[in-house]
């Protein structure tokens, strides 16, 4: 009568260590991540911090009345990004249409959400960095530059459509360096051939293999292309490519706005 009992008993025990030490290790990987995500953020801690969403202008009325277009994947990964800069400590940041970004406000801490194709900050900031890779024209949409060239190896990866035209994979690009126009403020570009891949960047950058990655630990200035799957309109095994330090000349920091 006593053994079932005490069988009972050691095997609710035996549970309830289970249970505690995978909470207490649910927790330790939290507050690990946590940890190595706010050494990411770090340089942007300080100062003002303006996260500028790419948008579309179809004419002067939007201009005047200060309005546009956002795409869908560049407003999913503001809705991410924000999550992440919570965590990180960062509470306080200004959020704008990337025609809306001033001169004086290009002198701060920028996050630009989308590439050139949307965002006229990330254009902008891309032509004056040496940038290995870079967006270009595809075989896709005319005027939509979803190409991604690699100088250094001479090559081009492009997204993947099935026999319908629907895209299956998409990809991206993901810039960390001093800000050209203001030393010792930061810049960070997030930015997908479609939106699918801006989405992904946001997941990307918070991801273990990604912030432990040597380029990215060291906190030197960086270049990285990255590929996702798309299902349904859903993102999968988001993915890094390449990393490459960024070789910054001493005049870089240096441009006017």
């Amino acid at each position: 009568m006593l053994e079932p009992l005490q069988d009972l008993l050691i095997n609710l025990a035996a549970a309830v260590i289970f249970f505690a030490c995978g909470l207490f290790a649910q927790r330790f990987l939290t507050m690990f991540r946590r940890r190595v995500l706010r050494s990411f953020w770090a340089p942007f801690t300080k100062g003002a911090v303006r996260i500028a969403i790419g948008s579309f202008i179809e004419d002067e009325y939007y201009r005047r009345e200060r309005a546009g277009f956002a795409g869908l994947g560049d407003i999913e990964a503001f809705v991410r990004l924000k999550r992440q800069l919570h965590d990180a400590g960062i509470r306080e940041y200004d959020l704008l249409p990337s025609h809306q970004v001033s001169p004086e406000q290009l002198r701060d801490h920028l996050v630009l959400i989308g590439g050139p194709h949307s965002n006229s900050v990330s254009d902008k900031i891309m032509r004056q960095l040496p940038c290995t890779f870079t967006f270009g024209s595809s075989d896709g949409p005319i005027g939509k530059d979803t190409r991604i060239y690699d100088s250094r190896q001479r090559s081009a990866t492009d997204c993947l459509t099935d026999e319908a035209g629907r895209l299956v994979s998409d990809q991206g690009l993901i810039i960390r360096c001093p800000n050209p126009y203001a030393p010792g403020k930061q810049i960070l570009i997030l930015a997908g051939s479609w939106g699918f891949g801006t989405t992904a960047a946001t997941q990307l950058i918070e991801s273990r293999d990604f912030l432990g990655h040597p380029v990215i630990a060291s906190s030197d200035p960086f270049e990285a292309t990255f590929s996702c799957r798309i299902d349904a309109g859903m993102i999968s095994d988001v993915q890094i490519e390449k990393i490459r330090r960024l070789n910054l000349s001493p005049t870089t920091t240096t441009i006017a706005p």
